[in-house]
């Protein structure tokens, strides 16, 4: 059973009080970026707050052409919202969604959202959570007679791209059965490989999902957007209430799409980190998926407990993703890459709640 505290990251104050610790735990359970917003989006909203008392844009269209340039799409096919968060509760809405499938483990929010569209949710569940049954998919689109297949790219909580052959046959079952594809690019930023967004010309079965939240630290302004055929999009942004971006929230977001050089820097800054986190929890015993994002899923060692690691990080002052409403129990956790600074003294007490519970063990 998935307890209220387990079900989001970020929830500091909550978890703090259940166990009567000081509210200053540091956050490993959220998946922003661990060096926080550009320079640039913070000083752009700083000057946005002095703008407070006049509305913003009602349909925030300059950042959505903002965009779209930087995309090479339409703007027609862009749709600004309060955070990706916001258009996953309106594309199954706007578009009359009536059964819909999503592959777990994945983001709560997509079941959440297509259950109050009061569509059926198909669900189909890896046998490794580290493989993405990609045959299975397609095969479950046409029996479950899906409208909506929803994906994200890297996946949360698994942190892997979507390959490409897997894209290629999810989209081909989609355009096949008449459905849609609404794929979540919200850690697309620390990939490599990069986004989709340009198959949207190619394909109007295909809708991309981006934000500002992940990657620039923005998760408090909630800005994000759809990228859609120009159909589809004028559809959702129909159902969207005017001035969902706010005007803070619309000047950040325009100042991390005008920065240069940034991405490249801080994903490569990110990996590095990545690569060094995921080498000392696997020397800790702890069986650590592969990952694009930045973030870690970790299989605990045999006899570990999610639940007792839960408590006792948060004890020592460290918040982590239990994963139990992912379905996956009391035998992972997921862990944001951090700052060298923090991450050290974290791996230090997490060596000694493995410990103790080897020492309970060996007794």
């Amino acid at each position: 059973m998935t307890l209220p505290h387990q079900r989001h990251g970020g929830n500091v104050d909550e978890v703090a009080a259940r166990w009567g610790v000081p509210p200053r735990l540091v956050d490993f359970s959220v998946n922003t970026h661990p060096f926080g917003p550009p320079r640039e989006a913070l000083a752009a909203a700083r000057g946005a707050v002095a703008e407070a008392d006049t509305y913003p844009e009602a349909d925030a269209s300059a950042l959505a052409r903002t965009i779209a340039a930087a995309h090479g799409v339409p703007e027609a096919s862009v749709v600004a919202g309060n955070g990706a968060t916001e258009l996953i509760d309106l594309v199954p809405r706007a578009l009359g969604v009536r059964r819909a499938l999503v592959v777990a483990p994945t983001y709560g929010e997509y079941a959440a959202s297509l259950l109050r569209a009061g569509a059926k949710v198909h669900t189909l569940r890896r046998t490794d959570a580290a493989q993405f049954p990609a045959a299975e998919a397609c095969e479950a689109i046409g029996r479950t007679r899906a409208d909506l297949v929803v994906l994200a790219s890297p996946n949360n909580p698994t942190g892997e791209r979507l390959d490409d052959g897997a894209f290629v046959g999810v989209l081909a079952a989609c355009e096949a059965a008449g459905a849609r594809l609404l794929l979540d690019e919200a850690f697309v930023e620390y990939d490599p490989a990069g986004s989709r967004v340009a198959v949207v010309k190619e394909s109007p079965a295909l809708l991309v999902m981006r934000g500002f939240t992940k990657f620039y630290a923005l998760a408090g302004l909630r800005a994000g957007y759809l990228v859609a055929a120009p159909e589809v999009a004028a559809k959702v942004r129909a159902a969207r209430p005017p001035w969902s971006v706010n005007r803070v929230a619309e000047a950040a977001a325009l100042a991390c799409l005008g920065l240069d050089g940034y991405e490249p820097r801080e994903r490569e800054r990110v990996i590095r980190l990545r690569g060094r986190f995921a080498r000392a929890l696997s020397g800790l015993g702890l069986d650590v998926l592969p990952s694009d994002a930045n973030f870690l899923l970790c299989r605990l060692p045999r006899g570990a407990s999610a639940d007792r690691l839960y408590e006792g990080l948060a004890r020592d002052g460290y918040l982590v993703r239990h994963c139990a409403s992912f379905g996956l129990g009391d035998t992972y956790l997921r862990l944001r890459v951090h700052r060298p600074a923090v991450t050290r003294p974290f791996l230090a007490a997490l060596t000694r709640r493995l410990d103790r519970k080897a020492r309970e063990a060996g007794a």
